[in-house]
């Protein structure tokens, strides 16, 4: 389940409530005050919580975010604030943060939990007819053999990624989560990722276009040539496929090129439907692209599915269930000089599949240091976050000795490690195929 920023403080709060923070509706606010029902204790020192920062993770006005206390009326509830009126004096449903710690502090604590679990990737590479050497470069996280966790093979056509549109470890710089494998042009969606039923998958994903700009949805992979003329794929049909919703007509078309001078595209109709659309190889093209872009009008349009494959679709295709056969560990071997490259057995075409460890995505750090990362999301899980931000913040304020960040820092280890060995231990389920051991011993 995806959280905010803010969720991820909320259950710091509550899980150290009153030592570092509280969290408080808003009653009222003026330009310069932020009234409180909740803080009418009366009888307190008026110097409770001057000196305290005040927080408003809710308001949509960046500039906004943060004050520091300078004064505080236990007899009104009533925060009087330093520096700069605010602009954003609407209250409906806003809560604020006093906090003893300075807010970009506690963000950047968030981030750095967040950056630091890892949990396992599935990534495939495209087999080429008879090279042995294969670079692992597009796969940036993986700087060192023991961020690998097993190699499998299949006999899936497929050549591009990211099929279903599930994986996101990357943001924008609009704090949205961007598909893997996968470039997003001028998409107008501020929420990109919504929740579907669609095959058992999490989300489907929203294209849409707006002020007559058009959205796409682009990726180029390796044609995958040999060096010898005339040696698969050259010649082979390509065929991009894009299962989609649209909501009006024509408002959808699919493009694939394989070397074409004019690429072919087919277009939608309503509801939701099966593109396809195919090339052919030409030895003279290094990569094959394939574009799925929103056009005419301002809509949003649903994508479920969108992969490109070497060969005409086939029920087996659609259905995406290709075993997998895991490979023994003296079946491939490292290069480590320069980009981690790897060796794989001559196994026919298909794929080999990559399982490695991998750090969720942390936050745009341009909107969080501004503040306007409070509203934006992570996969990563909440307790495990919160465990890991309240180490680094107690680090930083009693140092590395301490029992509270020695108590936290332990408890973020447990949680790392729990979540990453429950990923590797159900693979076959992360998969959407069995794992099978390999028929026979490859060499």
């Amino acid at each position: 389940m995806s959280q905010t920023l803010h969720q991820y403080v909320t259950e710091m709060i509550r899980k150290v409530p009153g030592d570092l923070w509280r969290e408080d509706a808003i009653t009222s606010l003026t330009t310069t005050t932020i009234v409180s029902n909740s803080l009418l204790f009366g009888g307190i020192s008026n110097d409770r919580y001057a000196g305290q920062w005040a927080w408003r993770p809710d308001t949509t006005t960046t500039a906004d975010k943060t004050r520091y206390i300078t004064a505080f009326a236990s007899a009104t509830g009533t925060l009087t604030h330093a520096g700069t009126n605010y602009s954003d004096t609407t209250a409906t449903g806003e809560n604020v943060i006093i906090s003893r710690v300075e807010p970009y502090i506690v963000r950047q604590a968030i981030d750095s939990a967040v950056r630091r679990l890892k949990t396992v990737d599935r990534t495939e590479f495209p087999f080429v007819s008879g090279q042995g050497w294969y670079s692992l470069g597009e796969a940036t996280w993986i700087r060192q053999p023991s961020d690998i966790v097993r190699i499998c093979y299949d006999h899936s056509p497929q050549i591009t990624r990211n099929r279903y549109l599930q994986k996101r470890s990357s943001v924008s710089t609009a704090g949205l989560p961007v598909p893997d494998f996968w470039s997003v042009g001028q998409n107008a969606a501020t929420s990109p990722f919504q929740t579907t039923t669609y095959r058992g998958q999490r989300y489907y994903y929203a294209l849409t276009r707006a002020a007559g700009v058009d959205a796409t949805l682009s990726s180029t992979v390796s044609a995958m040539l040999t060096g010898v003329s005339g040696e698969f794929p050259v010649g082979e049909t390509i065929t991009a496929v894009a299962v989609v919703n649209p909501l009006s007509a024509t408002n959808l078309n699919l493009l694939v090129d394989g070397g074409v001078t004019s690429p072919n595209i087919s277009t939608s109709a309503t509801g939701r439907q099966e593109l396809t659309i195919t090339d052919t190889l030409l030895s003279s093209e290094h990569a094959i692209r394939t574009v799925l872009t929103a056009q005419n009008a301002n809509e949003e349009n649903i994508v479920y599915e969108l992969y490109t494959i070497v060969g005409a679709l086939t029920d087996a295709v659609r259905r995406d269930n290709y075993p997998e056969y895991e490979l023994d560990r003296g079946d491939w071997d490292f290069d480590q000089n320069g980009v981690l490259t790897i060796r794989m057995p001559q196994i026919g075409r298909g794929r080999f599949i990559v399982y490695s460890k991998r750090a969720y995505p942390g936050f745009d750090n341009t909107r969080l240091i501004s503040g306007a990362a409070d509203a934006d999301s992570s996969d990563a899980p909440l307790d495990a976050v919160c465990a890991g931000a309240l180490s680094r913040i107690y680090f930083g304020l009693e140092g590395g000795q301490s029992p509270n960040y020695l108590y936290w820092e332990n408890q973020f280890s447990q949680l790392s490690r729990r979540h990453l060995y429950g990923y590797a231990n159900t693979m076959n389920f992360v998969t959407g195929g069995p794992v099978m051991p390999a028929p026979r011993r490859v060499r």
